[in-house]
């Protein structure tokens, strides 16, 4: 379909993708096929779901070329449309960076597991390049021809290497460490506030040495020590 018409489910008002008939938002969604017949007296809707980018079923009306065409656009549209999602989650730019930082380490140590797994080093360098399927006298003839070349484990590895190589380099050059400790250091005084607000309303000093003594006495559980018996009331007055 061209470019600019509106949307066909009738839920939208958006444009349609250039060669299909729903948006970016619909074009992937599976939904159940429009034809309906008569039934007696009630009008009964086909119990099929509509191929994607369509609203009928393969029986009616999806099995021509255009529309096998048209659904088979639609399917890549609708990849293509979940590929470039944005990420919804709450989520800071550094804290991305770190996890596609590990998420990579974890590629790389995979690799290598796979790689080890090889029978023997000539995995790496020697391998099936093209496989021919033909005919002679005595039947069916399949013709493989191997050559020298780099395991695809051990290609892919590299461009891991590599990726992880230039995300080091982002690292260094835009002094992500230091404003990742700003940012903790921004959290650390937003809590120590929300914490001086929750003392201040149970009616305690926190410049007291009383409560100071009680606060520093409380450890992680592995140094967990017990911290003096605090009376509310008797501190905040």
């Amino acid at each position: 379909m061209s470019k600019g018409r509106p949307c066909k489910d009738p839920s939208c008002d958006e444009v349609s993708l250039d060669q299909a008939v729903y948006c970016a938002k619909h074009v992937g969604e599976r939904r159940r096929c429009k034809k309906t017949r008569l039934v007696g007296s009630k009008t009964v809707q086909c119990k099929k779901q509509a191929l994607i980018g369509l609203d009928v079923c393969e029986k009616h009306g999806g099995r021509f070329p255009q529309s096998q065409a048209l659904s088979k656009r639609s399917q890549a549209l609708g990849v293509m449309t979940r590929f470039v999602k944005p990420y919804e989650g709450d989520l800071d730019p550094i804290s991305a960076f770190e996890m596609e930082f590990r998420r990579t380490l974890g590629r790389i140590a995979w690799y290598d597991e796979q790689l080890a797994l090889l029978d023997s080093a000539e995995d790496l360098i020697w391998g099936l390049a093209s496989q021919e399927t033909g005919w002679d006298k005595d039947g069916r003839v399949d013709k493989k021809t191997y050559e020298a070349r780099v395991n695809i484990l051990e290609e892919m590895q590299r461009w891991e290497r590599k990726h992880l190589l230039d995300m080091e380099k982002v690292w260094i050059s835009a002094g992500l460490e230091q404003r990742r400790l700003d940012m903790l250091g921004t959290y650390v005084g937003k809590v120590q506030k929300m914490v001086e607000r929750a003392f201040e309303h149970m009616g305690l000093d926190m410049s007291d040495p009383r409560v100071k003594e009680a606060i520093l006495a409380v450890r992680p559980d592995d140094e967990a020590t017990e911290p003096p018996a605090l009376n509310v009331s008797r501190l905040g007055g």
